[in-house]
């Protein structure tokens, strides 16, 4: 097997590299990708409005106010949903970090 980290080549020490370090391995791009693919999932278990409602405020960071004029609700409202949104997504991701722990102590 080869790893990406495992030393490579060259005669002295300064000519000593890692294969991550010749491809460029992005570890941060990696992470942003992961953390896209966790949050993706997270929102399956939402309601179709209040993910309507999380995008609105956090990706086109619209007010609370200004969701309420575009779906129909006052802003009272909005908060509301946002909240219990959050609350279901803390929960899922809790739920999983569980059965994470649940699986490496049953091996």
């Amino acid at each position: 097997a080869i790893s990406i980290d495992a030393p490579r080549g060259g005669t002295g020490d300064d000519d000593v590299a890692t294969l991550a370090d010749s491809v460029g391995v992005d570890e941060d791009g990696f992470e942003r990708a992961e953390n896209r693919a966790t949050l993706a999932t997270l929102l399956t278990t939402v309601t179709p409005r209040e993910r309507e409602v999380l995008r609105m405020r956090f990706e086109q960071d619209m007010t609370q106010a200004e969701i309420g004029a575009v779906i129909g609700v006052s802003q009272m409202q909005v908060s509301r949903l946002i909240r219990q949104a959050i609350s279901r997504l803390r929960a899922a991701a809790g739920a999983g970090v569980e059965s994470d722990a649940d699986e490496s102590t049953s091996r």
